[in-house]
């Protein structure tokens, strides 16, 4: 019979429980050696060992795993929030009067606002990025090309939110100065 580990025999002896009354077991009892036990005791006591030591070293991979999808996932986010503010900012529509240019532009400092924040979140989530990549656990390629991807976005939407503020802030100006001279020549008249 094989032991518990490593293919070393079992002693036929070691597995029978230890005489506490005598004359309970039959004539051929011979006790084991103690010395076999304690070499059992060792081995078993070096195999948890070894045991404890790779259940620590597999924690170690799930968590630093948990940690790279939980990242790839707040990537993915932040695309999905960016492809929708460059939804809404693809409109071209910059208002029909002074009162729906003035809406816009509220709506569009909101936007800024929510940009500001996206940015903070983006900017920890790239931190993490970048510390996943400092352990090298894992493939850096779709690390670096994830990250490279959402910034090159993240630069499109700031172009392009810039941009949408600049024809809100131009329309704002020709709504006010057709406003302005609509009141001159009503005043004139």
């Amino acid at each position: 019979m094989l032991g518990l580990g490593r293919g070393q025999p079992r002693s036929s002896g070691c597995c029978r429980p230890s005489p506490l009354r005598s004359g309970s077991l039959g004539p051929g009892y011979q006790p084991c050696d103690p010395q076999i036990i304690c070499n059992r005791v060792n081995h078993i006591q070096t195999c948890l060992e070894e045991l404890g030591e790779l259940a620590g070293k597999r924690r170690k991979e799930l968590e630093d795993s948990c940690q790279l999808w939980a990242f790839f996932q707040e990537m993915e986010e932040a695309e999905a929030w960016i492809h929708e503010k460059e939804q809404i900012l693809a409109a071209k529509t910059c208002g029909r009067d002074l009162s729906s240019v003035l809406t816009l532009t509220n709506k569009h400092k909101s936007m800024l606002g929510e940009l500001g924040s996206r940015r903070a979140l983006l900017h920890q989530t790239m931190k993490r990025g970048e510390q996943i990549l400092a352990k090298k656990r894992f493939s850096p390629g779709g690390i670096q090309e994830k990250m490279r991807e959402v910034r090159l976005r993240w630069k499109k939407l700031e172009e392009v939110t810039g941009l949408h503020q600049q024809r809100l802030q131009e329309a704002l100006n020709f709504f006010q100065f057709s406003t302005e001279t609509d009141d001159l020549v009503a005043w004139l008249q």
